[in-house]
């Protein structure tokens, strides 16, 4: 259960992060560069935080097998 959790909010970071790279191109092509920078670091972060959660979600599972 807890994996699935893990792998559910990794998921859903993921298609965050998208959205936040959408927004940015969004900003960036109607030349508001602070805020599409803002949100290219913003979705980054979000994107990275998912990889991590989702290395996480394996470790427990490749521990589970044990």
């Amino acid at each position: 259960m807890k994996r699935a959790l893990i792998w559910t909010m990794a998921f859903t970071l993921m298609i965050a992060g998208l959205w936040f790279f959408y927004l940015s191109s969004e900003f960036l092509r109607d030349s508001a560069y602070l805020g599409g920078i803002l949100h290219v670091f913003v979705g980054l972060a979000t994107t990275r935080s998912s990889v991590e959660l989702a290395r996480l979600a394996v470790a427990l599972k490749m521990e589970g097998q044990r």
